[in-house]
């Protein structure tokens, strides 16, 4: 095991609002450059990432040595959450990882980064892969291709967790699709100072999906737990034409179908078919 060197720091940001780090290293002929960004009232450290990657049969991982007691592994998979040993495997995760001790848990959320491994209590992030493109045991030559090469670009955050996992999943949602900012050109008309698309009014449930039906005649909205409790969850917002009342049981994902022009949602499967 191997690691960059030669680091140089720099401060970027130092204002009321967010400070950032700059660390340049390198590794042989490749280097890597890290944003480290804290911003005011919030407990995510987050990670801006762009690696010079030209190594040949090597794999790039972040570590991060976690301070907890105890440790246990928890990770996310599509809508729920598993606990998986604390012995070095490597494990897919949807979103985040997370390192839980007795008295302290933390997570890192990936941006399209899935695969990481926990040993015992350090978490180990896989960011790139470099080996032969397609190598199914053939013969190896100059002309074979390797994956990961040159300009790579990722984001990672870290982050506290409390006894809940709804707050990690969510941050984990946020940073893998932001918020897309739209510059409008200045025309009349009146805007609203606020617009809320869709509420939720239970912390630990989310929402999967809003869309058109497959069969074009009405619209569907998909939610599920994330903690593991039961929810009495109430859906509503502008773009819904009918709130959605119901009860939600724990781990559960549920699809509603509302045909237009009908006063009720209605319960139906993930295809969208009648239960």
């Amino acid at each position: 095991m191997a690691r960059f060197s030669d680091a140089c720091v720099t401060i970027v940001e130092n204002g009321p609002v967010r400070a950032t780090v700059k660390v340049e290293s390198r590794y042989n002929d490749s280097t890597l450059i890290q944003y480290f960004s804290l911003t005011a009232s919030d407990k995510k450290l987050t990670v801006r990432a762009r690696a010079d990657w030209h190594e040949k049969h090597k794999t790039l991982k972040m570590v991060y040595p976690m301070a907890v007691e105890n440790p246990k592994a928890y990770y996310e998979i599509p809508f729920s959450v598993i606990k998986r040993p604390a012995d070095g495997e490597e494990e897919p995760g949807l979103g985040w990882t997370v390192v839980k001790g007795d008295d302290a848990a933390w997570a890192v959320l990936n941006n399209n980064t899935y695969s990481s491994s926990v040993k015992g209590s350090t978490l180990m992030q896989t960011l790139l892969r470099s080996c032969i493109y397609g190598d199914h045991g053939g013969p190896r030559t100059e002309e074979s291709e390797f994956t990961d090469q040159g300009q790579m670009d990722f984001t990672y955050v870290l982050m506290p967790v409390g006894e809940t996992w709804h707050e990690v999943t969510k941050a984990a949602a946020q940073l893998n699709k932001p918020v897309t900012v739209i510059i409008e050109s200045w025309h009349e008309g009146k805007l609203s100072e606020t617009f809320r698309g869709i509420s939720i009014d239970c912390d630990n449930v989310m929402l999967s999906a809003v869309k058109r039906s497959e069969d074009g005649c009405g619209t569907v909205v998909r939610l599920y737990e994330i903690d593991g409790h039961e929810a009495d969850v109430t859906v509503s917002g502008a773009i819904l034409p009918v709130e959605i009342k119901d009860k939600i049981t724990p781990w559960s994902v549920e699809t509603y179908y509302l045909e237009d022009g009908a006063a009720e949602w209605k319960r139906v499967l993930l295809t969208e078919f009648d239960a």
